[in-house]
């Protein structure tokens, strides 16, 4: 087991791990209930170049031969822009 910073590369993984986590909250920041397009606009925020808190420089990513098999979002909540 490897724990790592969360490289572009990680971005699908990390997008189905927030899906899991935040099943119910994915409809409404993705604007949209099917699953594969959710999974396409959560790759999207991870791998944005404006921060935010699914960023990858927020994410360190737990490897196991050799794919990501966990992830973990470390920011401070004062770090995210004001919208």
């Amino acid at each position: 087991m490897l724990i790592r910073p969360a490289e572009a590369r990680d971005a699908r993984a990390i997008a189905s791990f927030i899906a899991m986590a935040e099943s119910e909250m994915v409809p409404h920041f993705t604007g949209t209930t099917d699953p594969e397009k959710s999974l396409e606009a959560l790759e999207k925020f991870v791998l944005s170049p404006v921060p935010n808190r699914y960023s990858l420089e927020n994410n360190l990513v737990v490897e196991e031969d050799g794919k990501a098999a966990a992830a973990m979002m470390v920011c401070p909540a004062d770090s995210q822009p004001d919208h």
